[in-house]
């Protein structure tokens, strides 16, 4: 049948079964690098903060009103980088935890206005010993110098730096790029 997809077929036996060595394409590129060890810090992140009863993805907004003392949903998801629909979804999820009040602004009816309750203000200290036991994990093979060198680099191919924005030509003009590929550039500049 013309332009019917076909069945790829793959041979039954490997080659060397016992060999789990990675491509040199992929090991010597920095996405693929720093897409992997995202997704080790985010699985061993997940696993230590579930230990404390609480979600990965829920830290963000606790600790942006934490910091920045109450702040409407809108400018939670501005700070932690987050879409509003989510914002609503985790505001939700701690207030019946009893970590945060959702009010009305008294200035503005049609906006809420996040702030802690008493165990919510103890709460990210509990998840910061969690943090800071899961980057000793993550950084024990590193030296210190390193640290701080991977930090360098990261920090500002971050979306924590909002005004930092990489954009090029791929498929479309002025594409910009995810936080793996602003990481990956600046480490190509290294």
């Amino acid at each position: 049948m013309a332009g019917s997809l076909r069945a790829i077929t793959y041979p039954l036996r490997m080659r060397n079964p016992g060999d789990n060595r990675v491509p040199t394409l992929l090991h010597s590129r920095p996405s693929w690098l720093v897409t992997q060890l995202a997704t080790q810090v985010a699985r061993v992140l997940t696993d230590a903060i579930s230990t404390a009863e609480f979600r990965r993805d829920r830290y963000p907004p606790l600790a942006a009103v934490e910091e920045f003392g109450p702040a409407s949903q809108a400018a939670l998801g501005r700070r932690c980088r987050i879409d509003r629909s989510y914002v609503v979804e985790a505001v939700t999820e701690l207030a019946d935890a009893g970590l945060v009040l959702r009010e009305a602004d008294p200035a503005d009816r049609r906006r809420n206005v996040i702030t802690l309750t008493a165990e919510g203000r103890t709460k990210p200290a509990e998840l910061r010993e969690v943090l800071d036991r899961v980057r000793n994990e993550i950084t024990a093979p590193l030296t210190a110098r390193t640290c701080a060198d991977v930090t360098a680099v990261a920090r500002p191919a971050s979306p924590a730096e909002p005004d930092y924005r990489l954009s090029g030509k791929i498929g479309r003009v002025d594409t910009v790029f995810g936080p793996t590929t602003r990481v990956m550039h600046a480490m190509e500049q290294l």
